[in-house]
């Protein structure tokens, strides 16, 4: 158990949640001023249009390679094992949301896709610390 970091695990998760959201408000607000979409409609234009779903899918991305790369940070030893772990939090709600038909608006498939793909990306994070520490230094 000592190869894990509780605290980096948990800190990375809330980072990839928090970050992700963060990512995705432009293209919310986007959205809401070209097409006049609000909520579940906005939601649902997202992912029936394939550029705007790529553009969701890159920022929910990026917050799980952000997640992973701070979990690895502050455990500051196994770093992809770290990494990797921190899209647990974001992976549970995920499985809660789609267990319990939470997202009615977001096709099955699209979380499929985001739960499987949470932690190649959270995984990347932890090997990006992981390289930049391995790193030599320069002179």
């Amino acid at each position: 158990m000592k190869r894990l970091s509780a605290v980096g695990i948990l800190v990375g998760g809330v980072t990839d949640i928090v970050s992700s959201t963060i990512f995705a408000i432009p293209l919310l607000i986007y959205v809401t001023a070209r097409f006049n979409a609000h909520g579940h409609a906005a939601t649902q234009l997202i992912f029936s249009i394939g550029w705007l779903y790529v553009l969701e899918f890159v920022t929910g991305s990026c917050g799980s390679v952000l997640g992973g790369y701070v979990a690895a940070a502050i455990a500051k030893h196994d770093e992809l094992l770290n990494g990797l772990l921190s899209c647990l939090v974001c992976v549970a709600i995920g499985v809660y949301s789609l267990i319990g038909g939470k997202s009615p608006s977001i096709p099955v498939s699209a979380q499929l896709l985001s739960l499987g793909a949470a932690p190649l990306f959270a995984l990347l994070g932890g090997y990006l610390r992981y390289a930049q520490k391995t790193r030599p230094a320069e002179a």
